[in-house]
């Protein structure tokens, strides 16, 4: 799950904790939520990780929910 947000993340960001500093957020944290381990990503998440990757938000199901 998340393959799409995973490649954005690496073409914006270069890493996740990159990502993470970005959003105010442990490393661990995001890496958890990226994996499935523990909580979900919350909506003022998602609206973070869109606005730091410039993802549209009619794109949003692509990125975290796999529609196409």
């Amino acid at each position: 799950m998340y393959a799409r947000l995973k490649g954005q993340i690496k073409e914006i960001c270069k890493n996740y904790t990159n990502l993470a500093r970005l959003m105010n957020i442990h490393p661990v944290t995001l890496s958890n939520r990226l994996n499935n381990k523990g909580k979900a990503f919350t909506l003022d998440e998602i609206d973070k990780i869109c606005e730091i990757l410039r993802i549209e938000k009619g794109n949003v199901t692509k990125y975290f929910w796999g529609e196409t």
